[in-house]
């Protein structure tokens, strides 16, 4: 889902729960990767059990890994 979708930014709290409205997910048993940090901040405060902060989030800049979420650099990984 877009952010654009819901009309909201995704650092935004209202974001979340617009989209638990519309997907009807239960946040205890969801995963979210994300490059901001400040995405992974307000959903893990809304309730989402598990962030993930995408260390490379562009193939044109160097990995930048968080020094407060788990980061990975690439999906691979998680194989």
């Amino acid at each position: 889902v877009c952010s654009a979708e819901i009309g909201k930014a995704k650092e935004q709290p209202a974001f979340w729960t617009e989209l638990q409205k519309k997907l009807q997910f239960n946040p205890e048993n969801s995963i979210l990767f994300d490059d901001t940090e400040k995405v992974l901040e307000t959903a893990s405060a809304f309730g989402i059990s598990t962030v993930i902060h995408i260390a490379k989030g562009s193939s044109k800049k160097p990995a930048a890994f968080s020094s407060t979420h788990l980061s990975i650099d690439s999906f691979f990984k998680l194989l």
